[in-house]
This record gives C-alpha cells, structure tokens and sequence, in this order.
C-alpha cells in the first residue's frame, strides 16, 4: 500500500511539473525544450516528437524533436504515406493510442519508417501517440517512442490522456501568439518602409494596439486640446463615429481632411476596415507623413516658393493657392514662375509628375 501512495504522489508531482511547463511560456520551443524530459519520465519514453502541420500547405510540417537523430525526418515526405502512427492518429483524433492498436508487430516489422529509424541508428520498437485536432487549417501530432521491447501500457495511456487537454490548450496559445507576433512584426516593418503609422481601433473610444510611432506623430500633428480623452484626436474619431451610426460598419473611408506645414509636409490619414470575428469589424487609422515637394527642392527654393510649389505639386491653380496662402493671384504667379526657372521646366505638369516621383 505505501508502495502505491509513494508511487501516486510521484506521479503528481511529476504532471504538476508538467502543467507548470505548459503554462511557462508562450514560445512553443521552450515550451517543448522543458515538458518532453518531464513526460518522458512520467511515461517512461525515450524519445518524443511534436509535429504542427497546415492541412491546406502539402509538406507543411514543423517538428519538434527530443534526442532525434539530426535526419530523422529529413526526407519524411517519401516516407508519410507509410506513417501509420499519423493514419492512426487522425482517424481518431484527440484518442492516445498505442502502436498495437495502429498497427500488428508484424506489419510494424515490415514498415519503411520502421527500417528507416533502425538505418538511422534509432531503434524505435512501442510508440504512443494523438492527434490534437483544432477544428483549424493545422492540427498537431505528439509521439513517444521507446527503443527497447517493452509496450505502454495502459496506465501509461490514460496517465498521457488526462494532460493532453492542458498540452493542446498550451499548444494553441503558443501557436496563436507566434502568429500574432509574425502578422505585428510584419505589420511594422512594412509601415516603417511606407513611413506609415497605425492605430487600430474596436470602437472611436476603444484602442486595441497601434504601431511604436504613433503616438509620436499624433503629438507632431495634433494640439493637446485636440486629442480629447480618447485615443484618436478628436477630428479622426468624430469621422469614425459618424461613419460607424450611419452605416453600422465601415462601407467607404469616411473623409479626414490632410493636415499641411508650409515645408511641404502633409500628414494623410485614412480608415480601414480589418474583418475580426464573424459581425465584427476592427478600424485601423493609417497615417502617414508625405513630403509633397522632393527634399533636394528645399535647397533650390525660398521657404515661400516650397509652400507655392507644395501646393502646385497638388494640382491647385493660382486662386486656390492665393486664397489659402493669403496673398494676391499675381503675386503666386510670380512664385510660380520663379519655381519653373529654378528647376529647369516651364511647365506645371511636369513639376507635378517629377514631384511625384521625387517623394
């Protein structure tokens, strides 16, 4: 009887250990690095494996391997269709099972990834193994193999049952979080290269991430008494709010009139839709700061021509530039001409295009 309690109280502790390194971390590697020995003590195992694989990318598949030989699974995709374990497993998903019920030891014997392990120096004789299926594009395969004759048994089997609801739990957090972090990752990169910065927002008052420059560019743009209590300004997040009651969810970018310096510097800013759930519907504010005069020009021009050319650049004709610059017609004509002769046209679609392409 002591025997047994000694025996129980080893093996709780042993799975408490196991949980505790599920919930460790979110990085599927350190996860795997810390819970296979653990495993492999509570079941007796000599080598484990973890394979995700993406039911829609043929040959998509990501392992994890505890004291594999390097080129285990170097060539797995001649190998699968001879992978009994995976045929098993998947016909009968979130079910541990043991090789005896995937396969006869003679059949085993007779395999082509069996003969493969022995070649490689990997004497792999019981296997355990379960599919943990998600109801996703992925699932994800776990395996423990012993290389000596001796089966799992049956307490071995419901012993590896009862956690796999903690590991596939565990599985799939590290698994969303590495894709939320690649999309992010990307995400900036790509706004870093377009000089764009994004907030996205549930709601006009509700803030769900934004990109690491945005709020330093909401401060270069926006007077404090413009930002409101919210996370937007107070302009981006009326244009939003009026959208979101006339409509119920986004159709077209409302209008958010561009913000202009008299350098030449316009922030644009726009709002786009990002479908979520089913019925729900995230907006992300892009903004971005556009040099509307190329920077060599600066060097060329008087700060007043860059403000006439900035606005040349735009299509405006003379009245319209006059009025918002608050001086005569005759006077932007005079700054217009000026503008061509230094740069060498005496035309203002060609300033516009070579604007354009100067940005």
């Amino acid at each position: 009887m002591a025997s047994s309690d000694q025996h129980g109280a080893s093996e709780r502790k042993l799975v408490n250990e196991i949980i505790e390194c599920l919930t460790s971390s979110l990085d599927v590697q350190n996860v795997m690095d810390g819970v296979f020995p653990v495993l492999a003590k509570l079941l007796s195992s000599d080598q484990a494996a973890l394979c995700v694989s993406n039911a829609t990318a043929p040959g998509g598949y990501d392992w994890s391997m505890v004291d594999f030989p390097l080129d285990w699974f170097s060539d797995y995709a001649q190998l699968e269709p001879h992978d009994f374990i995976k045929s098993s497993v998947m016909a009968q998903p979130n079910k541990v099972l043991i090789d005896t019920e995937m396969c006869s030891r003679r059949d085993i014997e007779a395999n082509l990834m069996y003969r493969r392990a022995l070649e490689v120096g990997m004497p792999v004789q019981q296997a355990m193994a379960v599919m943990l299926d998600y109801k996703t594009s992925w699932h994800a395969g776990i395996t423990f193999y012993r290389s000596r004759r001796r089966p799992f048994s049956e307490g071995n089997r419901k012993s590896f049952q009862r956690i796999v609801p903690v590991f596939a739990n565990a599985l799939r957090n590290c698994k969303l979080f590495a894709e939320v972090q690649g999309r992010t990752a990307l995400l900036d990169e790509l706004l870093r290269l377009d000089r764009r910065e994004t907030i996205l927002m549930a709601s006009p008052t509700v803030e769900l991430e934004r990109s690491p420059g945005a709020s330093s560019l909401i401060a270069r743009w926006f007077a404090p008494e413009e930002l409101g209590r919210g996370a937007l300004p107070l302009v981006i997040a009326n244009a939003l709010e009026g959208e979101i009651r006339c409509h119920g969810r986004l159709s077209v970018s409302p209008e958010i009139p561009a913000r202009r310096r008299p350098s030449g510097v316009e922030l644009q800013i726009c709002v786009v839709p990002v479908p979520r759930k089913a019925n729900h519907t995230a907006w992300a504010v892009v903004m971005r700061e556009v040099h509307l005069v190329p920077e060599c020009w600066h060097r060329i021009l008087t700060p007043r021509e860059v403000e006439v050319a900035s606005r040349v650049a735009l299509g405006w004709d003379n009245r319209l530039i006059a009025d918002d610059l608050r001086c005569s017609v005759l006077t932007v004509k005079k700054h217009v001409q000026h503008i061509l002769d230094k740069l060498g046209t005496d035309r203002r679609g060609i300033l516009q295009r070579r604007a354009a392409e100067g940005r």
